[in-house]
């Protein structure tokens, strides 16, 4: 029987497994052992407990059980390969990296929770699909809100109980933060931390569909949380429209902009401030599909969805990237940014672009008209100019400034002098004439 003064302890006392009481009742978890407040996994979600004492049964037969106090079980799972023979020993332990397992007199693992997660997700659990698994693995509360990738494995979403997206999460985000492999055949993922800074470290998914990092530093000695998204309107998904494209800027309120090159499509949008929320931006003008063409730097930019991609390559540079760009006709943008992988890689959007926002740190290449390069050219030029005659006049203003002041220093200090002779000359006549 389990109570709520009965725990299950890691080797390193690191987690611990037990009950422990929620708004709604009592559940069977795992929690941080030094805090118990900050629990990463949750067996009965959907059917608590309504006392602190319960029943943790394990068999071969029946696998794991968890009966109240009256007997009625309320959370079960069946116990998985290698199979178990009847009424063969079983043996049930928690690990230091917060995974409780089930395994066989021989050592094989029937179960383990990494294998079930709730909302959260810690070092050590992996997430997402594999050759054997028929679902993608992934961080879920109460099947209202769940994070999770896509099969090409390059995107992460919070997801709604409907299967729709709610929010995309940032690229640099899951590149710094996850460790990620992507083979033909699978694709997985699992919480990067920092060793040298911090002791505990946890993904969330919270009851408000917020997606939280939580990080407990050796030099602070306390928790800290960010909340990864969506940290505001612009997170949210396709904000200014599906295939539009815009992006988001919040400067300080959201407003939906064109891309450089790019128009509202009707005349009616165009008079509007907010036109991008509903309609779309086309072309200024059509690509030359030459060396004509040319591109503008987007910086601090939130790069646009890639499931709809078409190209990438994995080790090209910058320059080689462009020139792919450049032949290639319906290239809308490119960037050379880090992939999953961890390789530094050329990424080309072929489609129009969407779900992007500025203030996220990437650096994105817009294809431009040959025409658009010509008045892109034509600005820079008349900006330059004015400028240049900005810098002329304050220089001759300054130039005007110092000449007065001086003169007027040199005027002032000649008066001066000249009042000094005059009260010589006097002192010397009366002397004289005495």
């Amino acid at each position: 029987w389990f109570s709520e003064n009965e725990r299950i302890v890691s080797p390193s006392s690191i987690f611990e497994l037990g009950l422990f009481k929620d708004r709604t009742g009592w559940y069977l978890g795992i929690w941080f052992r030094q805090f118990p407040g900050r629990v990463v996994w949750t067996g009965n979600r959907g059917s608590p407990l309504y006392s602190s004492e319960g029943k943790l049964q394990i068999s071969s037969s029946a696998g794991i059980q968890l009966f109240d106090e009256s007997g009625y079980m309320t959370w079960h799972r069946d116990l998985t390969s290698p199979a178990a023979e009847d009424d063969a020993p079983l043996s049930a332990y928690l690990s230091d990296t917060g995974n409780f397992i089930v395994s066989n007199y021989s050592g094989g693992i029937l179960w383990g929770s990494f294998d079930y997660p709730s909302n959260v997700l810690i070092p050590g659990m992996v997430l997402g699909y594999y050759p054997g698994l028929d679902y993608i693995r992934t961080i879920t509360y109460d099947d209202i809100f769940h994070e999770g990738g896509t099969e090409t494995g390059y995107e992460h979403y919070i997801w709604g109980s409907s299967g729709t997206k709610i929010c995309r999460i940032d690229p640099i985000y899951t590149t710094k933060a996850m460790i990620q492999t992507r083979t033909t055949s699978s694709y997985t993922y699992s919480l990067r931390r920092n060793t040298t800074t911090s002791y505990y470290a946890s993904l969330k998914m919270s009851d408000t569909g917020f997606l939280i990092w939580s990080e407990w530093t050796r030099r602070d000695r306390k928790w800290k949380d960010l909340v990864i998204a969506p940290s505001d309107i612009c997170d949210k998904y396709t904000t200014c429209g599906s295939g539009t494209n815009t992006y988001c800027s919040m400067n300080p309120l959201k407003s939906c902009e064109c891309f450089p090159g790019f128009r509202p499509q009707t005349d009616s949008e165009r008079n509007q401030d907010s036109y991008a929320l509903h309609g779309h931006c086309v072309r200024k003008s059509p690509l030359a599909c030459s060396d004509d063409d040319g591109f503008q730097l987007l910086k601090n930019m939130k790069l646009p969805e890639t499931d709809n991609w078409t190209i990438s390559y994995e080790g090209v540079g910058l320059e080689e990237c462009k020139e792919r760009c450049l032949t290639t006709c319906n290239c809308t943008a490119f960037a050379n940014t880090d992939m999953p992988t961890g390789v530094r890689s050329c990424v080309m959007w072929t489609v129009s672009l969407e779900d992007t926002r500025r203030n996220r740190g990437q650096n994105l290449y817009v294809k431009l008209a040959a025409l658009d390069m010509e008045r892109k050219r034509s600005n820079q030029n008349k900006k330059k100019r004015i400028i240049g005659f900005t810098v002329g006049a304050i220089v001759l203003l300054l130039l005007i400034v110092v000449v007065t002041f001086c003169c007027c220093w040199k005027r002032n200090n000649n008066a001066v002098l000249l009042g000094k002779h005059y009260h010589l000359l006097f002192k010397f006549d009366l002397e004289s004439w005495s």
